[in-house]
């Protein structure tokens, strides 16, 4: 599958979203899944277009050499079970390195170090030695973030040209107190050194981590952003990370359709998008702060934002999922027993091979099935119970979304009414999604989150 780093709710879980087998004979394969569904107190319906991606290839079937760094937060708060948490996953990694890889751990509290030397890791004759310096790593001091992210660049960096992919993955728990604090200049160390051809990855640890710097910084170094919340959860995360951003298979998706008279886009959660005589082309992901991407300078993603046609720049080897969510706003007064026409007839996609420069395209339908009766009274169409359990979630995340503006504006009660109505509209499809397609954090985890923030609101004066 392919790992889609670009801001959206992460509450959709698209990595672990379960999507059909991939054709084997597409580098990248398209599941196109809609669900229209009117409400019984509505006018109004919600259509749905749900664009997985996943791929039969495996990391196994893709050669490449790796330059990766392990950049660890040292500081005095990460002791006990959070450097606990980070040793046993960072031990879990090195039986999941690919042979060959050039493998370097830098820690910092108040100043950096390099604790293991860049050099190719060989597990017959290294491992024992690198468990002492893992093991070795304590705790103390202050978090100067900036240098110990620039030193794990510079020893990325510092790989030959054989090393076609370099990687920096960044643990902390915490906000920068010592050295360079300015979270700007932090995140711009990542978008600089991405353009020199080094990603960066971000795993906040504890409750006490800065998400917003950690997930920017992600962000600017075209990595994916994590949370840790146990040793064996540090173990899944590192061995992901590793299958989920680190072998590119293709370049330049671009994704293309045209809508069905009288339908428009209402939205892209996550993504710019173009309309040209009815022609929708996908233009990459959204910046939240245009004024910070300004400041940290021009790259790669600007440049393909600029032709309009490159959704998404890189695309990974990986046994996790991609997807959009695209929202459409239907026609005026178009009757529900209809929408058994097609949304959209097909989606046009295609890509570039990452070795040869390949190119290859495709075309899949939307798949609509029949109407079906929904609990509230109303009436549904859902291709299958995985658009379902999408389409569930994303009107969950919404509600999050809009209950916490609504309580901020003071308006308790319509804050209340709509988690209320986001917890009874999971109830009323769990059912009949099932357990095989709702993976964690899925409904349960949707419907939880809900009553947490209600129970905060209630509590407002």
């Amino acid at each position: 599958g392919k790992a889609i780093n670009a801001s959206r709710m992460a509450m959709l879980n698209e990595k672990d979203t379960k999507l059909p087998k991939a054709d084997p004979k597409r580098t990248i394969d398209l599941h196109a899944m809609a669900a229209i569904v009117k409400a019984g107190d509505t006018e109004d319906p919600t259509a749905v277009v749900q664009l997985g991606f996943n791929s039969a290839k495996s990391l196994k079937q893709v050669e490449a050499k790796i330059a990766l760094t392990v950049v660890i937060d040292r500081s005095g708060s990460m002791k006990g079970s959070k450097m606990a948490y980070v040793k046993s996953g960072l031990v879990a990694l090195l039986d999941s390195l690919p042979n060959g890889t050039m493998l370097s751990i830098v820690s910092f509290a108040s100043t950096a170090s390099t604790d293991w030397k860049p050099q190719p890791y060989d597990p017959k004759t290294q491992k024992a030695e690198l468990l002492e310096t893992i093991a070795s790593i304590n705790a103390k001091g202050g978090t100067n973030m900036y240098d110990g992210l620039q030193k794990g660049l510079d020893n990325s960096m510092s790989a030959n040209k054989d090393y076609a992919f370099k990687r920096v993955i960044l643990l902390g728990d915490g906000q920068p107190t010592a050295g360079n604090t300015k979270a700007l200049d932090i995140i711009k160390l990542a978008h600089d050194y991405h353009q020199e051809g080094v990603s960066v990855s971000t795993i906040g640890v504890g409750n006490g981590f800065n998400p917003t710097l950690m997930t920017k910084i992600a962000q600017q170094g075209d990595g994916t952003a994590w949370f840790l919340k146990n040793a064996q959860h540090a173990k899944d995360i590192f061995i992901d990370d590793l299958e989920t951003t680190l072998l590119p298979v293709a370049e330049k998706l671009w994704i293309k359709f045209k809508l069905a008279k009288g339908w428009k886009v209402a939205d892209i959660y996550g993504f710019d998008w173009v309309e040209d005589n009815g022609v929708v082309t996908i233009s990459g992901a959204k910046t939240e702060d245009n004024s910070k991407q300004q400041q940290l300078g021009g790259g790669k993603d600007d440049e393909n934002k600029k032709d309009g046609e490159t959704a998404l720049p890189t695309l990974y080897a990986s046994k996790k999922n991609g997807m959009i969510m695209v929202r459409l706003s239907a026609p005026d007064q178009y009757p529900v027993q209809q929408y058994n026409d097609l949304v959209v007839s097909n989606i046009e996609y295609g890509y570039t091979m990452a070795k040869t420069d390949k190119k290859e395209s495709f075309e899949v339908p939307v798949t609509l099935p029949g109407l079906i009766k929904v609990p509230d009274g109303g009436y549904a169409y859902f291709a299958s119970p995985i658009v379902r359990r999408s389409f569930v979630l994303l009107e969950v995340g919404l509600a999050l979304i809009d209950a916490t503006k609504a309580a901020g504006k003071g308006e308790k009660s319509t804050a209340l009414s709509t988690l209320d109505a986001a917890q009874s509209l999971v109830a009323n499809h769990k059912n009949d999604i099932g357990a095989a397609v709702d993976l964690n954090p899925g409904l349960d985890d949707a419907t939880a989150l809900a009553g947490q923030l209600r129970a905060l609101i209630v509590q407002l004066p």
